[in-house]
């Protein structure tokens, strides 16, 4: 089963890579804010300035300055899952759905209250017998009393789908299902709505369906017992109460199949008994529906309409008002807005979500900024090291190159965003020995193309090509830099040499066994000493790779169920190396004449040394189907691993990890499914009074561990800030200039101290109350 996630781990690979910010963990956050995607933004009702948002993946934000810093204040506790339509509920609380849990049941409508930072209802209505994935579609809940709920539930049995629509009045005790679209010939629901005076009148905006029947908006007096059709003969999407008027309803027409369907405002001003068109003029494009409308909450006079490519507004409740019509599809401004939020403390300024980025507005819709921000899936994260430091990220299906002396950062190769591709996102690998060298491996309907860059992926020149491959691992010859071997899923092993860039010489590797190669080290000083790991295998030549020496004695690794992915030798001890698995990490100190298992876990996937401390070094855990993300590291020289709990990093889905070692440190950048680049920093010094005269941090806390209070000392560095985040990454000490921080109140445990400098670094510090 092990050996499998291999395979499934390249598929989910692929799946996943379809301004300043905080974080409420010791977290920060590295990448461009140009290529920012959240979602939701909205406005607080009540406090100025406040915003709320949504990533395209796991976690809930919130910022106190309107999008200038971002906190993130709730993590689902599983990578690959998406929080979806998120709403405020009343000053403290806010609602939003979860979608893509592993665990059906998951799935659902959650309450999160703001003030605690804590989950404090989980609305799930049953699960249809036979479902393999049930889903949140819509979902309305009453302002003043959330007991009362009704959630459109989407779910599949196989390929075919279904949908149902539940209504409880006790806070999700019991439900009842007030409609089935097999029911009513197959037509499903695109939208509910609760009366916000009336929870017992609840609306269904209906679309489609496979027989002539279809849309039509539902009405029931009763909490769905009976229905009553209104305005029938178009398919109905979003449904917009007047905050201070229930009874002034708008409703928007969503895409029609039918023939007889139009676009059309709907409005009505006696709480839906009778609508009223209002006879906008929309101009015929592809979509051609409303996609969402937002009243003012100060002002409901001023009311929005998104649409396809149009944006419709009106400042005195649709006697008139403005079209704004813009290009289709268009990435780099507005197309197909989802949400709108006014802000209650400023007239006409909102926010507004395009499909592709975020937009802002302070002239009431009439023209927009694009808002920045940190937060959208990155694929890659390398790392160069040498007399200089260099940092590449993967966005967009290209490369952003980052000078770590300098800071300049330069995007190569990104793609626009409406741009469909039916082949993956390229791979890159950085050179270890070349600075500015990156490789790019990239498929398109031809074939795919094994590429080199010598300027830091500006440019390329082509190396090798195969078809309906993978590339798995790329190694330089550390005594040949202009040789590089690679692994490729079904091809094998090559043996590139471009020391003539016109004209590569590519020799097979002839493998020892019929199994994956899936990484090699060569021996620097020796090119004829190589190590290559086969399947769950490890074996040597001492001939450059013409004959192979099994030598996996004591390796606990199954053939037949698991697989090496990593090997790496020390740079301090000559015999020792360590290879990564499926079933865990394990290490030889006699050149791989015997191997012991050192740590189990699933899916280890890369480790590396430490270049600057002997007793250091990190591994990684990608996020795979059956498991999240996970940062592995050791302050013993691998006789025993620990852990970062998975609340320290924000459950922060990747599939690639970047490390840069401190004599006592290691900065870990992630790539994220939705965070952008983050880095995480693992505290490496031993527990304990630090030795100031042998120590060069710039702050050093004391005593760690402590049962009472801890100090903080300025060693080089001047202090702005400090806070303390417990394990789950909640803010237990707000930031102050406090030099001594009282932690007795606390329960025992690990937390975290993270220091500001005067020059906006953070430095985060492991300690233990006792």
């Amino acid at each position: 089963m092990k050996r499998l996630l291999f395979y499934v781990a390249v598929a989910y690979t692929l799946v996943m890579s379809s301004v300043s910010a905080q974080t409420q963990s010791p977290l920060t956050f590295e990448g461009a804010t140009d290529y920012g995607r959240i979602y939701d933004i909205a406005f607080h009702p009540t406090i100025e300035n406040k915003l709320y948002a949504l990533t395209q993946g796991s976690h809930l934000i919130e910022s106190d300055d309107k999008g200038g810093t971002w906190n993130i204040i709730y993590s689902f506790p599983e990578n690959g899952v998406q929080l979806q339509m998120l709403k405020i509920l009343s000053d403290n609380v806010v609602t939003f759905s979860v979608q893509s849990s592993a665990s059906i049941s998951e799935n659902g409508l959650y309450f999160f209250n703001t003030d605690s930072k804590e989950i404090t209802r989980h609305y799930a209505p049953p699960i249809t017998s036979g479902s393999d994935k049930a889903w949140v579609s819509s979902y309305s809940v009453h302002k003043d009393d959330p007991d009362f709920a009704l959630i459109h539930q989407g779910y599949l049995i196989g390929t075919t789908s279904y949908a149902k629509v539940y209504y409880t009045s006790n806070g999700g005790a019991t439900w009842e299902m007030v409609y089935y679209n097999e029911d009513y010939d197959g037509v499903f629901p695109i939208n509910v709505a609760i009366t916000p005076d009336n929870p017992q009148k609840i609306y269904i905006a209906r679309g489609n369906g496979p027989n002539t029947s279809n849309g039509g908006l539902y009405v029931s007096e009763n909490a769905g017992s009976t229905w009553e059709e209104k305005i029938p003969g178009n398919a109905y999407g979003p449904i917009t109460f007047n905050p201070q008027n229930p009874d002034i309803i708008l409703l928007g027409t969503d895409i029609g199949y039918f023939q007889e369907h139009e676009e059309h405002l709907y409005r009505s001003t006696d709480g839906g008994e009778t609508w009223t068109t209002i006879p906008i003029a929309w101009e015929d494009v592809t979509l051609d529906n409303i996609v969402h409308i937002a009243f003012d909450p100060v002002n409901p006079e001023t009311s929005i309409v998104l649409e396809e490519n149009e944006i419709v507004v009106t400042h005195d409740g649709w006697d008139t008002w403005e079209s704004y019509t813009h290009p289709v599809d268009n990435p780099n401004g507005y197309y197909y807005g989802l949400h709108a939020s006014y802000n209650p403390f400023q007239t006409d300024e909102l926010f507004i979500n395009a499909n592709y980025h975020p937009l802002l507005s302070q002239d009431g819709g009439a023209t927009f900024i694009q808002f920045y921000n940190p937060f959208y899936p990155v694929t890659s994260s390398l790392l160069q090291e040498g007399t200089e430091n260099h940092l590449y990220y993967g966005v967009q299906r290209g490369l952003i190159h980052k000078n770590m002396e300098t800071g300049a950062e330069a995007p190569y190769g990104l793609q626009p965003l409406d741009y469909v591709f039916s082949s993956d996102a390229p791979t890159y690998f950085a050179d270890k020995i070349t600075t500015g060298r990156v490789y790019k491996y990239e498929s398109n309907f031809t074939g795919s193309s094994l590429n080199i860059s010598d300027d830091f992926g500006a440019t390329y020149s082509f190396l090798y090509s195969n078809f309906n491959d993978r590339i798995l691992n790329l190694t330089t010859d550390p005594n040949n830099p202009n040789t590089i071997w690679v692994s490729f899923l079904n091809e094998g092993g090559k043996i590139i040499d471009f020391s003539d860039i016109n004209n590569p010489i590519v020799t097979s590797v002839v493998l020892p066994a019929s199994d994956i190669l899936t990484d090699v080290y060569v021996e620097a000083g020796n090119s004829d000493i190589v190590y290559i790991t086969v399947g769950a295998r490890v074996y040597r030549s001492l001939d450059g790779g013409t004959t192979w020496e099994e030598k996996s004695n004591g390796l606990n690794i199954d053939p037949s169920t698991d697989i090496i992915f990593d090997i790496e030798k020390s740079p301090f001890a000559s015999e020792e190396f360590t290879v990564t698995a499926s079933n865990g990490i394990h290490k030889t100190t006699d050149s791989a004449d015997n191997w012991e298992q050192t740590y189990q876990a699933e899916q280890v996937r890369k480790m590396k040394y430490s270049p600057l401390n002997e007793a250091h070094a990190v591994a990684s855990i990608y996020s795979h189907e059956y498991g999240d993300a996970q940062l592995l590291y050791t302050t013993d020289a691998g006789a025993s691993w620990q852990d970062v709990p998975f609340e320290a990093i924000a459950h922060a889905g990747s599939q690639s990890i970047a490390y840069k070692f401190d004599e006592e440190s290691v900065d870990a950048y992630l790539a994220t499914f939705d965070l952008g680049l983050v880095k995480y920093t693992i505290d490496l010094t031993e527990l304990g009074t630090p030795n100031y005269e042998k120590n060069g941090h710039a702050f050093f806390i004391y005593p760690n561990p402590t049962s009472s209070t801890i100090s903080i000392q300025e060693r080089g560095g001047t202090m702005v800030s400090v806070a303390v985040y417990n394990s789950l990454g909640q803010q237990i000490v707000k930031p102050s200039s406090l030099k001594q921080i009282n932690l007795v109140q606390f329960e025992s445990g690990v937390y975290f101290v993270k220091i500001k400098d005067t020059g906006g670094n953070y430095f985060v510090k492991r300690i233990v109350k006792k």
